[in-house]
């Protein structure tokens, strides 16, 4: 038997053995009632009904523990405190600075007696005008000036003083008092001297008294070299009783390039060249806070008068720092920093408070710049005929 004849007969015995009676062996009655039987759908083919439609649980989030809630409450208030410093470095204010300085450079004094006080008597522009000289354009800076030119003629005529008087007019506030000579100019109480009161004068350190090396700075021995003039115009500064201190990032130490004890080589190399009273340092790692930060200048002016305080540098940075801490900033353009500074303040020049310079101006962040000179013997000669004038 072959295998088609043994599948064949397997066939046979299955359906013999399972009951099944192959169609054409049915009889009439069987199949008509196969006939009639009406049609199923397989099982496997059968669809269960959908199944309704459930709204959705709200889902249950566990809470936060207690620490990572206070962590992320921390963050987000760091957040929010960084963007309102930005906000502020942005219309040029400070929380650091105490005085708002004005386009002329000066601090703003008022006089409660002259326009209830809400106008400078040094630039003679109202106090909205001040906050929103670095927003002005050319047009509304020329606007605010012609006031400021009608304040100033106001004001004169208030107080019997012209622009051109070589005496301080004190504010506007009567210099003399009930029964004193009407020539004293000190509240009725006799001058005795004439010497100048002293200024504290802080400098930068690379491109204002040693070369400028470019980035990241000195960081040799070699490399410091002294700026000529620095020397003998730091020792006159000091003969006429002022004070002078050195204020300097050498964030270099931070990046690894500049050692401890490298650094105190050069400036103990600076003290035997330069007669400067004290040097104080930002490096990043720890104590004050690199410039713009006022912190480092804080730090050196102590209970100084800031009246009477000014920084000379070479860079941006100095001058906001100078403007953050409440004191005069000038400018000197001995260094590449230096050039780039004076062609934006150019944009936007204010007189200058110190004779002898080039007119000030204000910087992108609202930093004013008392005056420009090309380099510190310049600028320190100036400083010191402003602070004998100021006697």
């Amino acid at each position: 038997m072959g295998p088609a004849h043994r599948r064949a007969d397997s066939r046979r015995s299955a359906r013999k053995n399972s009951g099944y009676t192959p169609w054409h062996l049915l009889p009439a009655a069987a199949r008509e009632a196969k006939r009639k039987r009406p049609s199923r759908t397989p099982a496997k083919k059968r669809r269960a009904p959908p199944a309704p439609a459930r709204s959705p649980s709200p889902t249950r989030r566990q809470p936060l523990h207690p620490v990572v809630a206070l962590l992320a409450a921390l963050a987000g208030a760091a957040l929010l405190l960084d963007a309102a410093r930005r906000v502020l470095l942005l219309v040029g204010v400070s929380a650091a600075a105490p005085a708002q300085r004005s386009p002329c450079n000066r601090i703003c004094r008022r006089n409660p007696s002259f326009m209830d006080g809400t106008v400078c008597i040094g630039c003679f522009l109202a106090d909205d005008e001040v906050r929103g000289w670095s927003s002005f354009n050319a047009r509304e800076r020329g606007w605010a000036l012609a006031d400021a030119a009608e304040r100033r003629s106001e004001w004169e005529q208030y107080t019997g003083v012209t622009a051109s008087d070589a005496e301080d007019d004190y504010g506007g506030f009567d210099a003399t008092t009930d029964g004193a000579d009407a020539t004293d100019a000190y509240g009725g109480f006799e001058q005795t001297d004439a010497v100048p009161r002293p200024w504290t004068v802080l400098l930068d350190r690379d491109g204002v008294l040693n070369k400028d090396v470019g980035s990241p700075g000195v960081v040799r021995a070699e490399q410091f070299e002294l700026l000529p003039g620095v020397s003998d115009a730091v020792r006159a500064l000091k003969e006429d009783g002022h004070a002078c201190v050195v204020v300097t990032n050498q964030n270099a130490r931070k990046k690894g390039l500049l050692s401890a004890k490298t650094l105190d080589k050069l400036h103990a190399s600076l003290r035997r060249e330069v007669p400067v009273d004290d040097i104080f340092v930002a490096t990043g790692l720890d104590g004050p806070a690199l410039k713009p930060a006022p912190d480092l200048l804080n730090l050196a002016l102590g209970d100084a008068d800031r009246d009477r305080a000014v920084l000379v540098g070479d860079a941006r940075t100095d001058m906001i720092a100078a403007c953050r801490a409440g004191i005069l900033a000038v400018l000197v353009t001995s260094s590449h920093h230096g050039v780039a500074c004076a062609a934006e303040l150019a944009e936007a020049p204010t007189p200058a408070v110190i004779d002898g310079g080039a007119p000030g101006g204000l910087l992108r962040e609202g930093a004013s710049v008392a005056a420009v000179f090309p380099a510190l013997p310049q600028a320190l000669a100036a400083i010191r005929a402003h602070a004998s004038s100021l006697t």
